[in-house]
């Protein structure tokens, strides 16, 4: 997902899988929270797809200012 120039945008208590690049992308804006989430890219039990395929995603990109993270886990094949 990729959002854009908001304010005050709020993501809270999600969970994000799937991901083959970017979870979320956080670009410009102000005040972006993602709070009480977790993000990985493939679930347990589908780790052998990832490691087949080799992808290697991030969890949160946050290209802009004034965006924070709280009490986020990232897990299983993405970076860190």
């Amino acid at each position: 997902a990729i959002v854009q120039h908001v304010m005050g945008t709020t993501f809270s208590n999600t969970f994000w899988t799937g991901m083959t690049g970017t979870g979320l992308q956080i670009d410009g804006g102000h005040e972006v929270m993602v709070e009480e989430s977790w993000f990985s890219e493939c679930y347990w039990d589908d780790s052998k797809t990832c490691t087949d395929r080799g992808d290697d995603s991030v969890a949160v990109q946050i290209n802009g200012n004034d965006h924070y993270l709280h009490n986020v886990i990232v897990f299983d094949y993405v970076k860190k």
